[in-house]
């Protein structure tokens, strides 16, 4: 009996002991991968961005109400970059040669990590797309609006799509090996132009020029550049029929020709919403002549690869830098943005509207108006977004911002100078536009009512943009724990686009 006592006293001991409690994984030492896997698109189907109605061109089995792309210059690529210090101390840069990233997209890859690696990236993945107006659509199963803005969801390249963006996560993964890193702020004026009458504050419009870019070396030399910078990336028109990373392609390409060994250069867009790619003057070589969008986008590159060049001595290099971000989610609907608390204010579109009767701008800053008519209206069947993605972060003492489509300059900044005013010295800001999620268009308030296309495109009226830029703010402070910060609920993600049942091509 007394051996059965101490038998059971044992148990009972062992039962009540409690659980261990996770001890925080320590920052290793810095290292870093790179990787790029090419699209895995067919030549023949469409793009996304402009409106492909009307347009001529050829059958394809991989368009529907797109033109069937015939062409392909500067294949679009899928390019990522893992900095790592172990276990949650990472950042993943995945950035895309296509119009924009959807939240659905990037849950499915974010899942597919899970299933691969058996872990979580879901706050260190900042996915972002170049804006390539060539790259190819057919990923949004959204119906109605969607499919004028880039065709009919295509359930196999979809899929295969997502398998292709986490492939390049993994390869990234493999490749890790000790780096050190370093920021910089390149000054690039001539590679882009103001093309909005509301930013003309100073004489040829306004433009913030800042080419923000972090180094990455390995083995004693740059290896890696992951960049971000204002530029519209759309030489080419919808009737050329390319598939094409477009002028971002030529960015890279450039850039890295400034070295003299071989650099990978991942450029995202930031505050793209109202500057448009420019036609600096460039010597030429002699040699073949090029259709007029090649030579545009090597001239926009030769530009910005120039102000890398000159930036290089004025890279900090940072010692011991930690990694860190996270990913909150944001509601955004007529309720939420508050069109139902602001009497003065008439949107009357319950699931969104987009391409509103603002044909041509009015520069005249002093026009106001309270009524919104005449927008393509989403409905409850194929709503817009109801909710979006945000990101904040730090590498060492350089802070990172994302934003989810299209802002325009001027917002872009209003919301790093709200950062700073309600959080004091936060450092560089290192801000990311067309980010982890795509909500057209967004501009501030008064910025709206001067209309033209980029007011058109913004999915929930005039207070889109700045309803974004709080919510901006506030995922900033949450992150980070700064206060002031409004109370919103956080949804849960927006689930992957179903692929199940599909007849392959």
């Amino acid at each position: 009996m007394r051996n059965l006592s101490l038998i059971v006293g044992l148990g009972a001991l062992l039962v009540s002991c409690p659980e261990p409690v996770p001890q925080p994984v320590p920052e290793g030492p810095l290292e870093a991968g790179v990787a790029r896997v090419r699209f895995p698109a067919p030549l023949g189907i469409g793009t996304a961005g402009f409106s492909g109605l009307g347009v001529p061109s050829d059958k394809s089995p991989y368009s529907e109400i797109f033109p069937s792309t015939k062409y392909i210059h500067g294949h679009p690529d899928i390019k990522a970059v893992v900095l790592s210090r172990g276990g949650p101390h990472e950042l993943i840069f995945l950035r895309i040669d296509a119009v924009g990233v959807f939240q659905q997209m990037r849950t499915a890859v974010v899942n597919e990590i899970a299933e691969r690696r058996g872990i979580d990236i879901d706050d260190r993945l900042i996915m972002g797309a170049t804006h390539t107006h060539s790259g190819p659509g057919r990923v949004i199963d959204g119906g109605g609006v969607f499919d004028i803005i880039a065709d009919r969801f295509f359930a196999e390249y979809y899929e295969r799509l997502v398998n292709a963006m986490a492939d390049a996560i993994e390869l990234a993964y493999d490749d890790l090996a000790p780096a050190r890193i370093g920021s910089a702020a390149a000054d690039a004026p001539d590679a882009h132009n103001d093309r909005r009458c509301e930013d003309d504050v100073v004489e040829g419009g306004y433009k913030n020029n800042t080419a923000r870019y972090l180094a990455i070396e390995r083995d004693g030399q740059i290896d890696a550049i992951v960049m971000s910078y204002a530029l519209h990336g759309t030489a080419l028109g919808i009737d050329d029929l390319h598939l094409s990373q477009d002028v971002s392609g030529g960015v890279e390409s450039q850039v890295a020709d400034t070295f003299d060994h071989p650099v990978e250069v991942v450029m995202f867009n930031a505050w793209a919403g109202d500057v448009s790619p420019a036609n600096p003057d460039v010597a030429d070589e002699e040699g073949s002549l090029l259709p007029d969008g090649y030579t545009q986008m090597e001239a926009v590159g030769w530009s910005v690869g120039q102000a890398v060049k000159t930036s290089l001595p004025d890279i900090a290099w940072m010692d011991d830098p930690s990694l860190y971000a996270e990913l909150h989610r944001v509601p955004i609907n007529v309720d939420a943005i508050g069109y139902d608390q602001i009497f003065d204010y008439e949107f009357d579109y319950e699931y969104g509207g987009v391409y509103c009767t603002f044909e041509t701008e009015d520069c005249d800053v002093s026009t106001v108006n309270t009524k919104v008519e005449g927008c393509v209206p989403f409905n409850e069947d194929y709503p817009a977004p109801m909710q979006t993605e945000i990101s904040a972060g730090r590498i060492g003492d350089l802070s990172i911002l994302t934003f989810p489509g299209e802002p325009t300059t001027l917002l872009a900044e209003a919301v790093m100078d709200g950062i700073r005013e309600r959080n004091g010295d936060v450092g560089d800001i290192w801000f990311f536009g067309y980010t982890q999620d795509y909500l057209g268009y967004s501009v501030l308030e008064d910025d709206f009512w001067q209309g033209g296309y980029e007011a058109s495109g913004a999915l929930w009226g005039p207070l889109q943009g700045e309803y974004l830029k709080t919510r901006a703010i506030d995922v900033f402070g949450r992150t980070f724990t700064t206060g002031g910060v409004d109370d919103f609920t956080e949804p849960q993600p927006a689930p992957p686009f179903v692929v199940d049942g599909y007849d392959p091509v």
